[in-house]
């Protein structure tokens, strides 16, 4: 009886020392973290000056940067499915790519990716001034998924949904990413900074984390060094002219979301916006609905581990 007594206490104070262990690594950890968010912090703050321009609104388009190149460089580098339907509106707006009903004209360009008999045809402008990635996806839709001239917008999603062909579309769309961050004007927005020798350090404490020969001290600093190297030792950030352009199209995204309600606006209000149309897209507007342009290009574009992430 007695020694069962004593195999229940002594189990016992072993869960209890156990979960005292688990509680202190949890801090540990939670405290490595916190002290990377705010190194991060102050590094960009560092490196990275605020804007000079303090308008609160910017009602013109800033320059002529391209749709997907502007999300880019709003969203660290970010090219997804919004990349790709502002670049279709944007060769429909420019004339390279037109798109209608049967006979009838389009109103609305954003019903490309509601209505399956919408026909995307490719015009006769001359394509010479395109980038490779605004030919690619010329290529990829009017030629490799209709008959060289035009395609419906239905035929198109059925082949981004189904692995038809050899060049499956994640395979083309990785491939259209590729062409995005060759042609993304790099030097003009970014500069390269020093942060070489630190990040040599930190790789030192990640290492350190799997080697515990102190263990709280080593996990402190494994996942500091792990969290410096991911998200404190940029290699490169905006330059001047970077926190500047960025910084206008934010003021522009500000305009459009305060002054954009669409169930209030009247017909002048409702053109003003379909000028704005292609860049909404790359700046995440909040009146246009992301639905609509997730179903059309489907979870197929993604890889096997994007798609996992993005669910």
């Amino acid at each position: 009886m007695l020694k069962e007594i004593f195999y229940i206490l002594r189990c016992g104070f072993l869960e209890i020392t156990y979960n005292k262990n688990i509680l202190i690594y949890a801090i540990i950890a939670i405290v490595a973290i916190v002290v990377v968010i705010i190194k991060s912090k102050l590094i960009y703050r560092k490196l990275e000056h605020t804007p000079v321009n303090v308008n609160l609104y910017q009602r013109d388009l800033p320059s002529n940067l391209k749709p997907a190149h502007v999300r880019m460089l709003l969203h660290d580098g970010l090219v997804d499915e919004k990349s790709l339907a502002a670049t279709i509106l944007d060769l429909i707006d420019r004339g390279f790519l037109d798109i209608r009903r049967e006979d009838k004209k389009i109103e609305d360009r954003i019903d490309l990716f509601r209505n399956r008999e919408i026909i995307i045809s490719k015009t006769n402008k001359e394509t010479k001034e395109l980038l490779r990635y605004e030919k690619f996806i010329i290529d990829w839709f009017i030629e490799k998924y209709g008959d060289g001239k035009e395609v419906t917008s239905g035929i198109v999603m059925e082949k981004l949904h189904k692995n038809i062909y050899k060049e499956q579309p994640c395979n083309l769309f990785e491939c259209w990413q590729g062409l995005i961050f060759l042609s993304f004007p790099l030097k003009k927005f970014y500069k390269t900074t020093s942060a070489g020798n630190s990040r040599f350090m930190y790789l030192l404490f990640t290492i350190l984390g799997f080697i515990p020969m102190i263990p709280l001290v080593c996990e402190f600093l494994g996942i500091y060094g792990l969290g410096c190297l991911m998200f404190a030792s940029p290699l490169c950030v905006l330059n001047d002219d970077g926190i500047e352009e960025k910084d206008k199209w934010l003021d522009l995204k500000r305009y459009l979301n305060d002054f954009s309600n669409m169930e209030k606006n009247t017909i002048e209000m409702v053109k003003i916006w379909q000028f704005y149309l292609t860049y909404s897209i790359s700046l995440d507007i909040e009146s246009i609905s992301s639905k609509e342009i997730e179903a059309f290009f489907g979870d197929d574009i993604y890889n096997y581990f994007e798609n996992t992430r993005r669910r």
